[in-house]
């Protein structure tokens, strides 16, 4: 091969390379954009079907809907949360659990240890419901500096 063409596939690889690290900042941005930490989840009720009141099933339809949402803004956290950690060149976390003795095996197992966000436990990153039978996990990434 001619240096020439080495040459020039060298500044397309680069480019290429350059072009998806601008891609994945461009996607954390819109992640840290679209997370609030300050609103708050709002627990919505259905309307009731037939009547004054809700029936069980409603209930329990609504209260699975708004675990589930709760869940949801607890991933959008963590994730929200390591973008930040390591654009300011924070390495390491420390696991915090809500200690209400709610939580699971794995999470109580895991609070207050150091982990690294490049290498994160078996169970995943806090918050990611991985380790949690339901998927709810309400941990949080403490930042250790």
């Amino acid at each position: 091969m001619e240096p020439a063409y080495i040459i020039i596939l060298f500044v397309i690889v680069f480019a290429f390379v350059k072009y998806l690290k601008f891609k994945k900042r461009r996607n954390e941005d819109e992640i840290i954009k679209s997370y609030n930490r300050n609103k708050r989840v709002a627990y919505q009720k259905s309307k009731p079907a037939n009547g004054k009141r809700r029936s069980k099933e409603e209930i329990e339809k609504d209260n699975a809907r708004y675990a589930e949402h709760l869940a949801e803004n607890s991933r959008r956290h963590s994730e929200a949360e390591r973008i930040k950690q390591s654009r300011l060149g924070i390495k390491r976390y420390i696991w915090r659990s809500c200690e209400d003795g709610d939580e699971c095996a794995e999470c109580a197992k895991n609070n207050g240890k150091t982990f690294s966000w490049s290498k994160p436990p078996k169970s995943g990153h806090p918050g990611e419901g991985k380790c949690c039978p339901d998927g709810r996990c309400r941990c949080y990434p403490e930042a250790k500096l």
